[in-house]
């Protein structure tokens, strides 16, 4: 584990670097490729995790089945600041996916979303959500899934299920988010007061990521950044951060607003943690120990579903810090 995160360290380190130089996106996309392919080459998953790649409204899909499964199923929305492609993604979400799959017992979907420049906002919301009602199609409850949205792709989870409250659409058991990315307008204050504490990103280098992601369009509106969105009528949410991250706030500000709207939200905190530190769990312990708090949230969910089923209640999940 020591050796493994010296080289995870190190990788990061030259990312931030080449990030800092504001090279071309097809540039980023080439060195994070390389990245993903270095974590996927390194990385233990279990093998009795079956992988299917299926197609939902059109887009490609992995699906991850556990050998032991209930009738949960978490819908992953990635990451990758808008821009990078699924094909490179999928090598760091694959072990990922099937390490949570078998500690939830759930199945996990990943399907692929357009990615910017060649697709700008909102796109990429409207394929998830095609995504997620495709999934419902097929004959899965909506109140089996969770919908678990990392980084970027939290932003796009999280303004999933505004659009499905406001259309009256059927809604997700709960939504999780791993160190979300909420506010493109990237002014929260740890934006500055954490920089020197994140080994991954530059602020200047990837507002330009969401540069290609708006083009032209307001990073106010909240289906962009849902930390300037009504949380009103959410199902309970799990939101996990590491305390080095730039975009730290952007989870604790929206914690804070949906839980003063009423929401049943679980804070989790690891103070000395990086940016999506359980994508790294076979580099970093910590990481282990976070899929599987995210899985018993998912497992928690299900068994609320049956306690309600049965005539009992729904308990209020308080704030906690790890």
């Amino acid at each position: 584990m020591g050796f493994k995160r010296l080289i995870l360290n190190l990788m990061f380190k030259l990312s931030k670097i080449k990030y800092k130089r504001n090279s071309s996106i097809y540039a980023t996309r080439a060195n994070y490729g390389s990245f993903c392919k270095i974590i996927s080459m390194l990385s233990n998953r279990p093998k009795d995790v079956r992988i299917n790649l299926e197609t939902l409204e059109g887009c490609q899909c992995l699906r991850l089945i556990p050998p032991n499964k209930t009738d949960a199923v978490v819908f992953v929305i990635y990451g990758g600041s808008f821009v990078m492609e699924f094909a490179s993604l999928t090598k760091i979400y694959i072990p990922f996916g099937a390490i949570l799959a078998k500690a939830a017992q759930a199945e996990v979907w990943i399907p692929e979303y357009g990615i910017a420049p060649e697709n700008s906002f909102p796109q990429q919301g409207q394929d998830c959500l095609s995504n997620y009602l495709s999934l419902i199609k097929r004959g899965i409850n909506p109140q089996d899934i969770t919908i678990l949205g990392l980084a970027s792709g939290a932003s796009l989870a999280l303004a999933l299920v505004m659009s499905l409250r406001d259309k009256g659409l059927p809604m997700p058991a709960s939504v999780a988010t791993i160190s979300a990315i909420t506010d493109l307008t990237m002014t929260a204050s740890s934006i500055t007061l954490r920089a020197d504490r994140d080994p991954m990103f530059a602020a200047e280098s990837i507002g330009g990521h969401f540069n290609h992601y708006l083009q032209g369009h307001s990073p106010l509106n909240p289906l962009a950044s849902p930390r300037y969105g009504s949380y009103k009528g959410f199902p309970p949410m799990y939101m996990m951060v590491g305390g080095n991250e730039i975009f730290y706030d952007d989870t604790i500000l929206v914690a804070a607003i949906a839980e003063q709207a009423g929401v049943d939200v679980t804070l989790d905190i690891e103070e000395n943690m990086i940016h999506c530190y359980p994508l790294w769990y076979d580099f970093i312990e910590e990481g282990k120990g976070a899929i599987q708090r995210l899985a018993k949230h998912i497992c928690d969910i299900g068994l609320k579903k049956e306690l309600c089923s049965e005539g009992g209640h729904r308990s209020t999940k308080k704030f906690k810090g790890s």
